[in-house]
């Protein structure tokens, strides 16, 4: 019922179970793979497959929940230029509830619309670390689900400007999801970034550095004039933990967002337990972090 009334509201293009659980037989489980980066080339064709199907599956449900982000992040901007003319149009507030409303429902059915159970968090505040004179960057406290189809693990991680004055760069950004102490074999990785107008920039992962502790990934946050496309981002894998599930124990998963401008570059980067090691060329640049704790 909830479905066929969002969806009649709200437009909501909602995945069919057929779409989201083909080839249910197949899972990663049992699947003997070595730890670090995986090489997908190497495993067996039914689990190539079954990759593939679900990381459209599941790369299209982040990219809605993305989508809506984008949206009320664009929306406000405009909000907030009305705001300051004078006013703000009723129509705005109503479609930003609406959005609001539409987002609510895909971060709690994820179950339902591509197989996916969010792993609950134990109970921390999030990791407060001051990096600029202005806090103009928000990223989320890493999450992680299990795939019910694959039986994978899927960790997330997502970011969002929160000021739209300042989009100076220069070289690359960062974005990374590394845990303090379980050895993880990781199969694939994706980062996508979208602008302040909601324009989406598809699978722009670069210098993918990875180990048995995490991954980074670097990713073009270029500018064109008043837009700027790494504005809102988000980042997400496929993996396993090498020596089985550690059960009843709680897992922390630490994430790192980095900006560089004025001719900065990354130049080196390795992934540690639960930080990452970045060597620059220049001094122009700061990140921002957050962490989870995961009981499994």
């Amino acid at each position: 019922m909830k479905k066929k009334i969002l969806a009649g509201i709200l437009g909501l293009s909602i995945l069919l179970p057929t779409q989201a659980f083909a080839n249910e037989t197949v899972t990663f489980d049992k699947l003997d793979v070595p730890a670090g980066k995986v090489d997908l080339t190497e495993l067996p064709l039914e689990h190539q497959n079954k990759l593939s199907e679900r990381s459209k599956v599941i790369g299209s449900y982040f990219d809605e929940l993305m989508n809506i982000r984008a949206e009320i992040s664009s929306l406000e901007i405009e909000m907030s230029q009305q705001r300051n003319l004078g006013g703000i149009s009723p129509y705005k507030l109503t479609h930003l509830n609406e959005l609001n409303e539409k987002l609510n429902y895909y971060e709690n059915n994820s179950l339902e619309i591509a197989g996916l159970v969010e792993i609950d968090p134990d109970s921390q505040d999030s990791l407060v670390q001051p990096f600029s004179s202005k806090d103009q960057v928000t990223v989320d406290k890493p999450k992680v689900y299990f795939d019910n189809d694959s039986k994978l693990y899927v960790g997330e991680t997502n970011w969002r400007w929160t000021s739209n004055s300042d989009i100076n760069n220069s070289g690359n950004d960062g974005i990374g999801i590394t845990n303090t102490q379980e050895t993880l074999s990781i199969f694939d990785f994706y980062v996508n970034t979208w602008d302040q107008k909601g324009n989406k920039y598809y699978n722009i992962g670069l210098n993918p550095e990875t180990s048995s502790a995490g991954y980074h990934l670097e990713f073009n946050d270029s500018s064109n004039g008043a837009t700027y496309r790494g504005h809102i981002g988000q980042s997400w894998f496929f993996f396993k933990f090498y020596n089985g599930t550690p059960v009843n124990k709680s897992v922390n998963f630490n994430t790192t967002y980095t900006h560089t401008y004025s001719g900065t570059l990354i130049d080196s980067v390795t992934v540690g337990w639960g930080t990452f090691s970045i060597g620059f060329i220049g001094s122009n640049k700061w990140d921002r972090k957050n962490e989870a704790a995961i009981s499994f």
